[in-house]
């Protein structure tokens, strides 16, 4: 039985597309996770200087290509809330991961994952935590 070669490239640049999206945002991933790190780095230089000085004490950071001298406590404040938000876009790429991922597993005739699994939330691992501990 011939197939008809114009639905089979089709078929092929369809697959590549979806594959293509998932490895762009698995490295996207990747590239969060890296700046993530180097921001917990400067967190915790950021906090063991504050410890060792005056809270009004003034640190250099960089923003795009410039250096700007500001307080540390306003320094830290910066790094953990661009941390937050990073965290957040790594969070919503690795949602949005598992359904494109289905997807390709679907147009190449595949079952879907049979594990879905979600991590548990601070508040579900706490709870869990006063279960077992408690008893």
């Amino acid at each position: 039985m011939a197939q008809d070669p114009k639905a089979c490239l089709n078929y092929l640049s369809k697959l590549e597309e979806v594959a293509q999206d998932i490895l762009i945002d698995k490295e996207q991933i990747i590239n969060y996770s890296r700046r993530s790190n180097a921001l917990r780095e400067a967190k915790r230089a950021l906090q063991e200087d504050l410890r060792k000085d005056a809270p009004n004490s003034k640190t250099w950071m960089c923003f795009g290509n410039m250096f700007i001298k500001c307080p540390k406590t306003k320094a830290l404040a910066i790094v953990e809330k661009d941390q937050a938000l990073i965290e957040e876009e790594i969070n919503t790429l690795r949602n949005n991961l598992k359904p494109k991922v289905d997807n390709m597993r679907n147009l190449e005739g595949k079952p879907e994952s049979k594990f879905n699994l979600k991590p548990l939330s601070k508040d579900e691992v706490n709870a869990m935590k006063k279960i077992l501990y408690t008893v």
